[in-house]
């Protein structure tokens, strides 16, 4: 039995700590958390007078303003949230355009380093060779 409660006072912990799920569709963010729960009241159809603690967030009530008005807000959000995406654009273009220059120096760096290290295989490969010379012409001294 005490079991029993603790999984259940321990699915209320979670329970209080993710946010309410959202409905599909609905255009409304959800709350941040979802009301507090009593670990002893189980019963559903208790209602708590402790939802006033955390008011929903509503959007604004654009009634009062005329279809010109509303038109005006519509056309102002709508240059803002342009505005943010030339940013955002822009930002990221930035972004990659730095990266593409630092790819471009290892890229350099890379080939500088290839160059360098053929040309000391190719001198190792002659000196081998000259070497390989040597031990045949010594081999055919010794008989």
């Amino acid at each position: 039995m005490a079991d029993s409660n603790k999984i259940v006072n321990e699915k209320i912990q979670i329970a209080k700590s993710k946010p309410v799920a959202t409905v599909v569709g609905c255009k409304r963010p959800a709350s941040a958390l979802s009301p507090p729960l009593s670990p002893l009241k189980c019963d559903i159809k208790e209602e708590d007078d402790d939802d006033l603690s955390t008011p929903m967030r509503k959007r604004a009530n654009l009634d009062h303003l005329s279809p010109e008005e509303r038109l005006q807000r519509r056309k102002l959000k709508n240059r803002v949230a342009a505005q943010n995406a030339r940013d955002k654009k822009k930002a990221q273009t930035e972004e990659m355009e730095k990266l593409l220059d630092q790819m471009r120096a290892e890229k350099e760096k890379l080939a500088e380093e290839n160059a360098r290290l053929q040309s000391f295989n190719a001198q190792l490969q002659l000196e081998n060779a000259s070497l390989i010379e040597e031990n045949t012409e010594y081999k055919q001294k010794l008989g």
